[in-house]
C-alpha cells in the first residue's frame, strides 16, 4: 500500500513540477512577447522619426533648388542690364563725339 501512495505522491509531485515549469515557460514567453512588442514600437517610432527627417531634408533641398533658380534668374537679369548699360554708354559716347564735331565749328578760341 505504501508503495502505491509513494508512487502517487511522486506522480503528483511530477505533475506539479511540470505545471510549475509550464507556468514559468508561459511567463517567459509572455516576457519575450512583451519585449518583441516593445521593440516593434521602438522601431516604428524610429522609422517615423527617420521619415520625418527625410521629409525635412527633402523640403530643404526643394527650397535650396528654388533659391538657386531665383539666384540664377537674378544673375541673368543683371547680365542683361549690364549689357543694356554698355550699349547705352556706347551710344552716348557716339552722340557726344557727334555733338563735339557739330559744335566744333561754333567754338572760337
Amino acid at each position: 500500500m505504501r508503495s502505491i501512495k509513494t508512487k502517487l505522491i511522486v506522480s503528483f509531485s511530477v505533475v506539479i513540477l511540470a505545471l510549475t515549469i509550464s507556468v514559468g515557460a508561459i511567463s517567459i514567453m509572455n516576457g519575450v512577447q512583451s519585449l518583441k512588442e516593445e521593440a516593434q514600437r521602438s522601431m516604428l517610432h524610429r522609422k517615423t522619426q527617420m521619415l520625418q527627417a527625410l521629409h525635412a531634408l527633402s523640403e530643404i533641398t526643394r527650397q535650396n533648388a528654388a533659391g538657386t533658380q531665383q539666384a540664377a534668374a537674378a544673375m541673368q537679369q543683371q547680365v542683361a542690364t549690364a549689357s543694356e548699360l554698355a550699349a547705352i554708354s556706347d551710344s552716348m559716347t557716339r552722340l557726344v563725339k557727334g555733338l563735339k564735331a557739330i559744335t566744333a565749328g561754333f567754338i572760337t578760341e
